[in-house]
């Protein structure tokens, strides 16, 4: 059954499907805000990817994935906190979230994320995203991803502004276990369960 309507009391307009209302809710609820959500009304909003239209971030995410880009969230802090964390961190992978970069997190939704694959980036001690002045439309860009290990690794962000200005942000990711850092160079879990049991005993 496909219909319309509103999941979960939200502020977004959202297709009635037994498999999406949990996906919807996670980015329509009104105390989700981003800074398109006052010009837009509740709940989370950006621009798609041509940026002629702010839509309700569900809407616009497959725009982005349509013209091949992969999408970062930028946060504040002890993000996740106060989520239905499997479901928060399940939502982003499959609107086509690759990173988090935000001044902390809640414990469990981190190790969430890596579970689907989403890499949960930490500003530096000090920094913030405010400090950076994102406007999104930057190209974002990260060095030292290729070179993880178990502990604090250092990556930089580059950001790659509108009027052809490059800056840096240095970001760390901590990888707390071996499986961590498996379940992260395979995409995630079921990518690594998958691939494992493809290679047999």
């Amino acid at each position: 059954m496909v219909g319309r309507g509103r999941a979960g009391g939200g502020g977004c307009d959202v297709p009635v499907h037994p498999n999406r209302i949990m996906l919807h809710d996670t980015t329509c609820l009104p105390a989700l805000a981003t800074r398109r959500s006052t010009e837009a009304g509740r709940g989370a909003h950006t621009y798609t990817a041509d940026r002629t239209r702010v839509l309700p971030v569900y809407e616009a995410a497959p725009t982005y994935r349509e013209a091949g880009y992969d999408l970062v969230v930028v946060a504040g802090r002890d993000y996740g906190a106060g989520s239905s964390r499997d479901w928060a961190a399940k939502a982003q992978a499959l609107l086509g979230v690759r990173a988090v970069v935000a001044e902390s997190y809640e414990r469990i939704h981190r190790s969430n994320l890596i579970g689907m694959g989403v890499l949960p980036l930490e500003f530096a001690e000090g920094d913030s995203a405010s400090a950076h002045a994102f406007t999104g439309e930057e190209e974002l860009s990260f060095e030292g991803l290729g070179r993880l290990r178990v502990g604090t690794n250092r990556v930089d962000l580059h950001l790659h502004r509108s009027d052809g200005r490059r800056t840096t942000a240095g970001l760390r990711l901590r990888v707390h276990s071996r499986q961590e850092l498996a379940y992260l160079r395979h995409g995630g879990i079921l990518p690594y369960v998958v691939r494992r049991y493809l290679q047999g005993p």
